[in-house]
């Protein structure tokens, strides 16, 4: 119900005002404001406030979804440089994520807030710290419970829109709202800022729409500061893009393939199967002159049983046709060496000390070493990989006589176990990342 106007007006302008300030908090607040034709003959006195009044509570203030995507062009005018990147934004799963390009690199930031890890990603490197309002590269505002838990803001806070109002409609470059508040600017320890937000203005309004046609979405940001002489500080612009209200793929909350993050291992890794066995194509570049020498290509296929100790290896012609083939029984101290073409075995005494079984299959001595060897693999997470869900767990080993680095992800699919029996992991297939000095990158897939 409309407040009534008191019967002893005082002061005319301030009466009015008083009744301003009781229709916004009973009515405004409500979205109620339909037309000011209903009004009293004496507010048309006011017709400018009356007209302000009814734009605000005309206008329905900007929401944001608790899960979404954008992407972002930052125009850094006060160091006159520009990146460009992709925000990420989950609040029911408690993460954020921020990948970006600027002066040339590309670097990556996993924000997860239940583990109270920042993962910064450059590269094939990553450093996992704790998350810090103050620390570098801290991007999301969030909350602390008495327990020290830590919960992402909302993200009006992310893109300091709290306390901003409308300010008002423009329509000559193309339809949109202005918001203005000001704001103490964290990044750069300022206080004296102004930030301006830009939303689309949609042309038709429709119930229940999630359309951004339909609704006013995030345009752009500009931060404005001044310093104590009153001169410009920072000047800031940021342009949205293709905002979606999903993430599209939620691997962006991983460390990216091959990189290896030591983060906390929420999960024991299952451990190897006694017995696998892979194949692979080997290919090498023959040591001869001219311009192009050619390759020498052979393809195998391994067999390993490792408590019985015995590895199979056989070679192949690109035809298909068997070059060799050789069997190393390790525990019982003999190989065997069949050779297609001259229809030969030969037997010879072999030592586990001079068996090298991970150069023979080019793989990583941690598939030759046991249990214990992989100890130290730390749980990524689930990766989404064609429409498959993968268990994946990731360990780094440095050679200490090359410096070389080598990766592996090892990647467990969920079997269906029968009805109350817990699920099963088994590995599907280990990918080995290989990294040299001058950082030449082999992949192996097996």
């Amino acid at each position: 119900m409309r407040p009534e106007l008191p019967q002893s007006f005082g002061s005319l302008q301030n009466t009015v005002l008083e009744y301003f300030k009781q229709l916004e908090e009973q009515q405004c607040h409500k979205g109620m404001f339909k037309r000011v034709s209903r009004w009293d003959n004496c507010l048309n006195v006011y017709g400018d406030h009356v007209e302000k009044l009814t734009k605000v509570c005309q206008v329905e203030r900007p929401k944001f979804s608790p899960v979404f995507q954008v992407e972002v062009q930052g125009i850094l005018k006060d160091v006159n440089e520009e990146m460009e990147g992709t925000l990420f934004y989950d609040r029911p799963n408690n993460r954020g994520a921020l990948r970006f390009t600027y002066q040339g690199e590309t670097s990556q930031s996993i924000f997860r807030f239940d583990d109270n890890e920042m993962l910064y990603i450059s590269g094939t490197k990553c450093t996992v710290s704790d998350i810090n309002a103050d620390s570098p590269g801290a991007f999301f505002p969030f909350y602390v419970d008495r327990s020290g838990n830590k919960t992402l803001a909302k993200p009006e806070e992310v893109f300091y829109f709290t306390n901003s109002t409308l300010d008002r409609e423009e329509e000559s470059f193309f339809p949109s709202y202005i918001y203005k508040a000001k704001l103490n600017f964290p990044p750069y320890d300022s206080s004296n800022c102004e930030v301006t937000h830009v939303f689309t203005k949609p042309e038709v309004k429709l119930p229940d729409c999630n359309s951004n046609s339909c609704k006013s979405t995030l345009a752009a940001i500009s931060i404005t500061c001044m310093n104590n002489d009153g001169k410009v500080e920072i000047d800031q612009t940021y342009n949205f893009f293709r905002l979606k209200t999903s993430i599209i793929d939620t691997n962006v909350f991983l460390p990216p393939s091959g990189v290896f993050c030591n983060s906390t291992n929420k999960n024991k890794f299952p451990g190897l199967p006694s017995y696998f066995s892979f194949s692979y194509d080997l290919i090498d570049e023959q040591e001869e002159t001219g311009i192009d020498p050619g390759v020498f290509a052979v393809h195998k296929k391994v067999w390993y049983d490792s408590k019985m100790n015995i590895l199979r290896m056989d070679e192949f012609e690109d035809d298909g046709s068997l070059i060799a083939s050789r069997v190393f029984d390790v525990k019982g101290g003999v190989a065997y060496t069949s050779i297609s073409s001259l229809s030969t075995c030969e037997m010879g005494p072999v030592h586990g000390e001079d068996v090298s079984l991970d150069e023979m299959t080019r793989l990583p001595k941690v598939f030759f070493r046991g249990e214990k060897a992989l100890n130290e693999a730390v749980y990524v997470g689930t990766r989404h990989i064609h429409a498959l869900d993968y268990e994946v767990w990731s360990l780094m080993s440095v050679d200490k006589e090359t410096y070389q680095k080598t990766v592996q992800d090892f990647y467990f699919t969920k079997n269906i176990p029968k009805s109350g029996a817990p699920p099963v992991l088994k590995l599907s297939h280990a990918e080995i990342y290989t990294y040299q000095s001058h950082y030449f990158v082999s992949v192996t897939y097996c």
